[in-house]
């Protein structure tokens, strides 16, 4: 057996590729992940080098996993704390570990496949990780919301430690529509609910949907601004993702992106928020605002996409939350 490791996704064929993983899921779409390289998103300079990992047995593919290698800790706390302690207790100059899929939205979903008809191949692809950490002085490797969770307890249990987080999901339960759903809610929240959803009348807003060919380059335009305006006032910094993926990947990738974009009376945009779909999931993480304007409609906009969710007929709604945060691009304040 061999583990090779591909820095593009380009040197592993498509058609491999898509029997492991499928082609629903799609933060592991082929071609959403060569985009990532081609727009400079994921390279050794950004910190986030393609460090794919398939096992084999001659031509026979035993495991494989998509992942990055991350050459710093920025980002993220818990490889903070796992890189000082490993670092130095191995003598390394540098924080490196490898993750799968950490650049991205972080939905729950397919991070390791293993040939189903091999006892222990599982096992056998976590071996060969590991050894190839330890020959190639990487602290740690990390496998963040697998979806097939029950199958990672054939992992060998000494070698990993367990982290436990949270996300928010919204499940739809078979509801007709929004006020259907409101119905489940007791009085004083239905009514908290609506207030909020008042607040973009209030405000003069107005939300608009558009998918896939109808996000025109405008509209990509516009969110780009609203995601480094995020980013900038979070971190510093302008984000990961360059504005050649809105513009030149996110296009060609059919109707698996969702934008939604607030308005004010006069028609201006005001904000922004982009999702990813599935055939019945509605994935969602960055958003933004633009514009010398102060806008608070995180919570009310999560209930206007839930809104969005009862139309696409998706059974379920993911995203990384963060309410009431009120943006104000004159201020340095947040």
């Amino acid at each position: 057996m061999e583990l090779f490791v591909y820095g593009s996704i380009g040197d592993i064929p498509r058609d491999e590729w898509d029997g492991w993983f499928g082609s629903d899921y799609p933060f592991l779409g082929y071609d959403f992940l060569l985009g990532l390289e081609t727009a400079d998103c994921t390279t050794v300079k950004s910190g986030w080098a393609p460090f794919h990992l398939v096992l084999r047995e001659g031509d026979v593919a035993i495991g494989a996993a998509p992942g990055f290698l991350k050459e710093h800790s920025y980002g993220s706390t818990s490889l903070t704390g796992l890189g000082q302690t490993l670092g130095i207790g191995r003598g390394l100059s540098t924080i490196r570990s490898w993750l799968p899929l950490r650049l991205l939205p972080r939905p729950t979903g397919p991070r390791l496949w293993a040939d189903p008809n091999r006892p222990n191949a599982l096992g056998e692809f976590s071996n060969a990780v590991t050894a190839l950490c330890e020959e190639k002085g990487i602290t740690g490797w990390h496998i963040l919301f697998a979806d097939d969770y029950p199958a990672l307890e054939e992992l060998p249990g000494g070698d990993f430690v367990e982290r436990v987080t949270c996300q928010f999901h919204w499940i739809n339960r078979g509801y007709r529509d929004f006020e259907d759903f409101l119905q489940t809610f007791s009085s004083r929240k239905r009514k908290n609910l609506r207030k909020e959803r008042a607040s973009i009348v209030q405000q003069g807003l107005c939300l608009y949907t558009f998918r896939g060919s109808a996000i025109t380059s405008a509209h990509w335009q516009l969110f780009h601004h609203c995601y480094q305006t995020t980013y900038a006032k979070r971190s510093g910094h302008g984000g990961y993702l360059t504005k050649a993926f809105f513009l030149e990947v996110c296009p060609t990738l059919g109707d698996i992106p969702v934008m939604v974009i607030a308005e004010d009376e006069g028609g201006l945009p005001v904000a922004a928020a982009l999702y990813f779909e599935s055939s019945h999931t509605l994935y969602g993480r960055y958003w933004g605002v633009c514009g010398n304007t102060t806008t608070s409609i995180s919570k009310p906009a999560i209930t206007g996409v839930l809104s969005t969710a009862f139309r696409g007929d998706y059974s379920a709604l993911t995203r990384e939350l963060k309410v009431n945060i009120k943006f104000n691009e004159d201020s340095n304040r947040r």
